[in-house]
């Protein structure tokens, strides 16, 4: 790894979120393991994928190659810090105007856009996802691309909503179907869906408000 690449130089220069997770990880790390150095040893966990990694036990990750009790231990403190302060920080998203706020971009938007947020066991906003970009008037949404992401941050309920480019936030037949459809994979998986709200231009209109939606 040269100069220009080492993650101390290069946070100097670009700052923290410049560093890949490779040279976040080598950060962490310090120091290489037998035969390997902190670079590779940085560059093997990376690929096995942030969410992988968060998902290991202490043990499992002890007996990783290269690593050991008190880099593991670095690691699992680092990646946990991360979970937390992403679970603190949000903003509560507890009603259809708070929802609203988070999604109001949508109202720009030429096409329909599927976008999802989700939230922690006390409702605050851990993420947010554009989830699909459609047509002008259409957009597909799969299941597996809604929850996916909620199952990766580790969230207990989601807010679903898109856009009607023509500016009329009234909910389509297809839209109902869809909310239906969302919800029955949420229950499936343990997750709320909490609320589908279509948006307009300036306006918004919620399916749990018109009682299309059961929670």
């Amino acid at each position: 790894m040269d100069n220009s690449t080492l993650p101390r130089e290069t946070l100097a220069r670009k700052g923290i979120r410049a560093l890949r997770d490779d040279q976040l990880i080598a950060l962490i790390l310090r120091s290489g393991g037998p035969g390997a150095s902190v670079y590779q040893l940085a560059q093997q966990l990376a690929d096995l994928g942030l969410n992988r990694l968060y998902q290991l036990t202490f043990p499992e990750c002890c007996a990783l190659d290269g690593l050991g009790e008190a880099k593991a231990a670095s690691l699992m403190a680092a990646l946990e810090l991360g979970r937390r302060s992403l679970g603190s920080a949000g903003p509560p998203v507890t009603t259809p105007e708070e929802a609203y706020c988070q999604l109001q971009d949508l109202s720009s938007c030429r096409k329909e856009t599927f976008k999802a947020l989700y939230l922690d066991g006390r409702r605050r906003l851990l993420r947010s996802e554009i989830v699909s970009v459609g047509t002008l008037t259409a957009t597909l949404v799969h299941p597996r691309e809604v929850f996916g992401p909620a199952l990766e941050c580790g969230a207990a309920s989601l807010v679903v909503a898109h856009n009607h480019p023509s500016g009329d936030p009234t909910p389509s037949h297809d839209d109902r179907l869809l909310t239906e459809r969302l919800s029955q994979a949420g229950r499936l998986l343990g997750l709320n869906l909490d609320d589908h709200l279509v948006i307009g231009k300036g306006c918004f209109v919620s399916l749990r408000q018109l009682g299309l939606l059961v929670v």
